[in-house]
């Protein structure tokens, strides 16, 4: 993976999960520790701050988890996405004939 998608996976592990050793980390980005301690900089160059527990049972975390709330769909967003899909999988199969 780039190092920009590594990046947000590596945001998006810390806001669902909480605090993430830094060896589940390198297992989930399928990367050596140092990398992760570069993108850990690199978010934090990007105004997202993570914080760092040492010891055996720390990890690194997300600071403030509200800086990427749930995303909540109204009932009306939900439909025009599904017309969204199935009007590009119908086009889609037309181009393939």
């Amino acid at each position: 993976m780039s190092h920009v998608s590594n990046c947000l996976k590596m945001i998006s592990i810390l806001n669902s999960s909480g605090l993430v050793k830094s060896k589940d980390l390198t297992s989930m980005l399928e990367v050596k520790e140092r990398m992760i301690r570069k993108y850990k900089s690199d978010i934090e160059m990007a105004g997202i701050q993570i914080g760092a527990k040492a010891g055996r049972y720390g990890g690194y975390y997300l600071e403030k988890k509200s800086a990427f709330p749930e995303m909540e769909f109204q009932q009306h967003e939900l439909n025009a996405l599904e017309i969204l899909k199935v009007t590009y999988y119908q086009n889609y199969r037309l181009l393939e004939r």
